[in-house]
């Protein structure tokens, strides 16, 4: 008879625990750079703030703590079919739920085509050696699981004199982490304002035409409209007297 009721118990909390669906059972995201794919939590919500019509979805949390320093905190996630996402950002954890004092609404992303990349630095730094939690509410319907690739990220091509060398091999990166660099204006960009300022070199071998292909481009850091953009600027010299082209 103890056999058989230990025997309920056991599946009983089996049953009714499910990873994810709230704070205090957050997936914990390791930030090694290492992916890793997660199930969507079965818990249900109607609300959002993308306006994304229709959609029913289904609420998965996570959880980071950040280090001592703190360095930017690089999340990429996505979904394993191609389904409307948003990440919402929370400070704190009360109950299970967080706390509504707690939503850092500014780091909300929409992320209309499944997937989408976000650092703290796109909005505010983020406190060191502090856990977060990121709500993540996939389409109505979605039941499968949402990849998150996270990672410390020091970028070293912040400013001019840690530009990136390129050349024919393709070389892939992300300014999510950066911030702006004051040594050039925004005029020299063909841009309004700086957020997030990579450098990259490279040199031209023979007079003549010059060829650069970007490609694969996610602008898919939304708050609520996605429409993020990006500007390009060529500058010649060295840093320190670099003339725009």
């Amino acid at each position: 008879m103890k056999t058989l009721s230990l025997i309920l118990a056991v599946a009983w909390s089996l049953c009714g625990f499910s990873q994810g669906n709230n704070c205090s059972t957050a997936y914990d995201i390791t930030l090694d750079a290492v992916c890793r794919n997660y199930s969507v939590s079965s818990t249900g919500s109607s609300c959002d703030f993308c306006s994304y019509s229709g959609n029913t979805g289904k609420i998965t949390y996570f959880r980071f703590t950040t280090d001592n320093s703190p360095q930017c905190v690089l999340l990429d996630v996505s979904a394993s079919a191609t389904v409307t996402m948003e990440m919402v950002l929370f400070n704190d954890c009360n109950s299970g739920t967080p706390s509504p004092s707690g939503g850092l609404y500014n780091h909300g992303m929409c992320m209309d085509q499944g997937k989408g990349l976000w650092a703290q630095n796109l909005f505010d730094n983020l406190l060191p050696n502090t856990t977060y939690y990121l709500r993540v509410r996939t389409q109505g319907g979605f039941t499968g699981s949402v990849q998150v690739c996270g990672k410390y990220y020091t970028p070293s091509n912040n400013i001019c004199s840690g530009a990136t060398q390129i050349g024919v091999t393709p070389v892939k990166d992300n300014n999510a982490c950066q911030v702006p660099d004051l040594s050039v204006i925004p005029a020299q960009l063909c841009a309004i304002t700086l957020e997030n300022t990579a450098w990259y070199t490279y040199i031209v071998q023979n007079d003549g035409s010059s060829t650069i292909t970007i490609d694969e481009i996610a602008c898919n850091n939304g708050n609520g409209n996605n429409n993020n953009g990006f500007q390009i600027g060529f500058f010649t010299g060295s840093c320190g007297s670099l003339v725009p082209v």
